[in-house]
């Protein structure tokens, strides 16, 4: 099919309508359809983040305190505190 003018091309033998609407919904899905896996994956990892940091805090404390200390310390100072405390109510006691 040939058009005698550009005006002819937008009209497409009237359809252009029609046609010009279909490329636009078609392009309008493809570009949906590569942004959406892309919005996906950022609030996935946003999720992640906060869950390990969330865990994180409850493992090791306050949010300020070092993540990468060792867990056998801080159950040594438990146990420690732990032991001064039952000691104190073992002379209290007496």
């Amino acid at each position: 099919m040939s058009f005698d003018s550009f005006n002819d091309f937008l009209q497409m033998g009237g359809h252009g309508l029609y046609v010009w609407l279909s490329y636009g919904m078609g392009l309008i899905i493809l570009l949906m359809a590569g942004v959406s896996p892309m919005r996906e994956k950022k609030r996935v990892l946003r999720q992640l983040t906060q869950q390990l940091k969330r865990q994180q805090n409850l493992q090791y404390g306050t949010p300020d305190t070092d993540p990468s200390k060792d867990m056998s310390t801080t159950t040594e100072e438990i146990e420690t505190a732990n032991a001064t405390t039952k000691s104190s109510n073992n002379e209290a006691a007496q």
